[in-house]
């Protein structure tokens, strides 16, 4: 599949969500599964998708600090890569930044 191309899903899971972090605060997730099918549409629209997240929102506090957000900015202090501990004594990269508000 190609972002922006618009497509038909055939049998595919719906199940609740769960966990601490989450990508949306969407109520259910969406599995592609073997027998799943995906046809072209012809469907057009150029809409943007997108839930930006405002710094304003971000900075105040207001969001539930259990839903991943998205947010342009611009990214300045950009700090090296650090390899940290997490959950099941695996490791994973992590990389800090600062973002400053770009509106």
């Amino acid at each position: 599949m190609v972002v922006g191309q618009w497509r038909f899903i055939e049998n595919f899971l719906l199940t609740a969500t769960a966990g601490k972090y989450r990508a949306t605060s969407h109520k259910y997730k969406m599995f592609i599964i073997s027998n799943s099918n995906v046809t072209n549409s012809s469907l057009k629209n150029d809409d943007k998708f997108l839930s930006l997240t405002s710094f304003k929102e971000i900075m105040n506090g207001s969001l539930d600090s259990n839903f991943l957000i998205d947010v342009i900015g611009q990214a300045i202090d950009i700090g090296d890569i650090q390899v940290v501990p997490v959950q099941g004594g695996k490791e994973t990269k992590k990389l800090e930044l600062t973002l400053t508000d770009t509106e």
